[in-house]
C-alpha cells in the first residue's frame, strides 16, 4: 500500500531518466568533499523507497564513480552494478588502509574500462600498486598520478606500464614521476603536466627529446613543465604549436630559456614563467640575462591594438613577480589573466629585485598599451633607479596603485616636469592614485603630530594639477599615522578622497587614552 500511495507523489511522476540524471549530479556534488572522512555516502538515494533503489540499482553509469573513501567494502559490489560503464578512479590516501588498499586492487582488474584515473599517494605505495599495471586501456583519456611524501626523488614507471597502449589519453599529469620519453604514452596530448620537487632531478629530457615528444602533440592545449626542463641549449627549430592556450615553465632560469627557445605558440596563450634562482656557480643578474632573450618574444602581444593590459609588478623578499591582465577592447568587461613573469629565490638570498625589474622591463618595452599599474615594493625599490624607469615606459598610465614601503623617491618622480616644460614627465595621464599600507611618518620623532609626508603629497598633487595632469581620485588605504587633519589638507587639493578613515600606527599615549578608562 505504501508503495502505491508513493506512486502518487509528484516526484513519482519524474521518468527513470531524469531521476538518475538527479542521482548522479548528488554523486558527483557528494564526491567533491572526498577527503572528508566522516562524509555521508551519496548511496543513501538508493535507499530511500523502491522506485529509487530500482532506479538507482539500474543505471550503471551511477556506480561507475568508485567511492574508496565511505565505502571501501562496496567498491566490488559498484563495479557489478556498473556493468560495462567506464569507470572513474580517484584515490587520495596519505597512509596504507588495507580496506581502501583491497578496494583499489579489485578495481585494477578493470583497467580495460578505465575512463580516468587519478591517484595520490606515497611512492612506496605506487610500486605495490602499479607492479602489475600492465593492461591495455583503451577508453583512458585523464591520467593524474602524484607522488607525495617522497622518500627518494622519482617514482620510475616500468616500460610497460598500461602495456603502454591509451589510444584515447589526452590528459596526463605527473608529479614526482618519470615516464619514459620514448613511452608512446607520450602522443597525441592535448594537456600535459610534468612537475617535480627537485629542480636537479634525474631523468631530465635532452632538447631533442623534449622537441620530439612536442612533435607528436599537434593539438596540445596546455602545457606545464615544472622542473622538466633541457639542462643544455640547442639550434634545433623551434615546435609550433598553433592550438596552444596555456604555457607554465618553472624551473632553473636557463632550464626555463631553453625550452622557450624550443617552442612557438599563439601569442594569445596565457603564459607563466617562473625562474628558481638556486645557489649555484651563475649570479642572480646572470641568470636573468639568460631569460631575457626568450621573454622578448611576448612582445608581439603587448603591441597588437585590440588589448589594453593591467600590469602589476611585485617585490618581496622572495622574489619579482610581473604579471598582466588582458581587458580587449571588444569585450572590456571580460578581464582574462595573461602573463606571470616571476624570479624567485627560495632561500630567500638577496639579489637587486630593482634591477631584474628594469631588465625585465627593458626587454618587454614599448609598453603603450598599459592602462593600469598596480607596484608593491618594498622601500629600497623607491630608492633605486626603478621609479625612474617605470615613469618613463608607462606614458598612458590612467590608474595607479602604489602598496607598501615609499618615500620621497617617489614622490619626486610623480613631481617630475618635462625639460624645458611645465608639462609633468611622469604618468602625464594619471587621474586615479591609490595608495595602500604606506607610513605617512617614517621618521617619526614621538610626536602626535604624524602626516609627516603630508605636505610632500599635497605640493605633489597641486604641482600636477598645475601642469594639467590633475589626479581626479585619491583612494587611501591601511595607511599608516594619517589622520584626519591630513585629509583635510588632501581634500584641498584632490576633489575626490576615498579615505578608509583609520588612524593606525600611533601609541596610546598619543590617542590620550586615559590609564583609567
Amino acid at each position: 500500500l505504501r508503495t502505491r500511495r508513493n506512486l502518487h507523489a509528484p516526484i513519482s511522476q519524474l521518468p527513470p531518466e531524469i531521476l538518475s540524471a538527479i542521482f548522479i549530479l548528488v554523486r558527483d556534488e557528494m564526491t567533491i568533499k572526498s577527503f572528508n572522512y566522516r562524509r555521508r555516502s551519496w548511496t543513501r538515494v538508493s535507499y530511500i523507497c523502491r522506485h529509487w533503489r530500482k532506479v538507482a540499482l539500474g543505471c550503471p553509469a551511477l556506480w561507475s564513480y568508485l567511492d574508496f573513501f565511505a565505502l571501501p567494502a562496496l567498491v566490488p559490489e559498484m563495479l557489478l552494478r556498473s556493468k560495462s560503464a567506464l569507470l572513474t578512479i580517484k584515490l587520495f590516501s596519505r597512509r596504507h588502509l588495507t580496506k581502501t588498499t583491497e578496494a583499489f586492487y579489485a578495481s585494477l582488474q578493470h583497467l580495460s574500462r578505465v575512463q580516468e584515473l587519478s591517484l595520490t599517494t606515497s611512492n612506496w605505495d605506487f610500486e605495490k600498486w602499479f607492479c602489475h599495471a600492465n593492461q591495455s586501456t583503451p577508453h583512458l583519456h585523464k591520467l593524474k598520478l602524484w607522488a607525495m611524501f617522497c622518500g627518494r626523488e622519482l617514482v620510475v614507471l616500468p616500460r610497460d606500464f598500461l602495456n603502454g597502449t591509451a589510444p584515447c589519453l589526452s590528459y596526463l599529469e605527473l608529479r614526482n614521476f618519470h615516464l619514459h620519453w620514448d613511452s608512446p604514452l607520450l602522443k597525441n596530448l592535448t594537456t600535459l603536466k610534468l612537475s617535480r620537487s627537485n629542480s636537479r632531478s634525474a631523468f631530465l629530457p635532452t632538447p631533442e627529446q623534449l622537441v620530439e615528444i612536442l612533435s607528436h602533440m599537434p593539438d596540445l592545449e596546455i602545457l606545464e613543465l615544472k622542473n622538466v626542463l633541457p639542462s643544455s641549449k640547442s639550434s634545433l627549430s623551434e615546435v609550433t604549436l598553433t592550438r596552444l592556450r596555456s604555457v607554465l615553465l618553472s624551473g632553473e632560469p636557463a632550464g626555463c630559456a631553453y625550452a622557450l627557445d624550443l617552442i612557438s605558440f599563439p601569442s594569445t596563450a596565457r603564459i607563466q614563467f617562473t625562474g628558481i634562482l638556486e645557489e649555484g656557480a651563475l649570479t642572480a643578474l646572470e641568470n636573468i640575462a639568460l631569460m631575457l632573450p626568450p621573454i622578448s618574444k611576448i612582445r608581439r602581444r603587448l603591441c597588437e591594438p585590440d588589448v589594453i593590459l593591467s600590469l602589476s609588478i611585485s617585490c618581496s623578499s622572495s622574489g619579482v613577480t610581473i604579471s598582466a591582465m588582458l581587458n580587449t577592447a571588444f569585450d572590456p568587461l571580460e578581464k582574462k589573466y595573461w602573463m606571470t613573469l616571476g624570479l624567485k629565490n627560495p632561500a630567500n638570498g638577496w639579489f637587486d629585485k630593482a634591477e631584474a625589474v628594469v631588465k625585465i622591463l627593458g626587454v618587454l618595452t614599448p609598453l603603450t598599451k598599459v592602462g593600469m599599474l598596480k607596484v608593491e615594493a618594498e622601500e629600497q625599490f623607491w630608492g633605486s633607479q626603478a621609479p625612474g624607469v617605470l615613469a618613463a615606459t608607462f606614458d598612458n598610465v590612467h590608474t595607479l596603485h602604489v602598496q607598501g614601503g615609499w618615500g620621497v623617491n617617489f614622490l619626486q618622480t610623480m613631481s617630475t616636469l618635462q625639460e624645458d616644460s611645465t608639462r609633468v614627465g611622469a604618468f602625464p595621464l594619471l587621474t586615479y592614485l591609490e595608495l595602500t599600507d604606506l607610513d605617512f611618518d617614517e621618521n617619526r620623532d614621538g610626536n602626535r603630530d604624524g602626516n609627516d609626508m603630508v605636505p610632500s603629497l599635497v605640493n605633489c598633487l597641486q604641482l600636477r594639477s598645475n601642469a594639467q595632469a590633475e589626479v581626479e581620485r585619491l583612494v587611501l588605504r591601511n595607511c599608516i599615522r594619517l589622520t584626519c587633519d591630513g585629509i583635510n589638507k588632501l581634500e584641498e587639493v584632490v576633489e575626490d578622497v576615498d579615505w578608509d578613515q583609520e588612524e593606525i600606527g600611533f601609541t596610546d599615549s598619543e590617542e590620550g587614552i586615559d590609564d583609567d578608562d
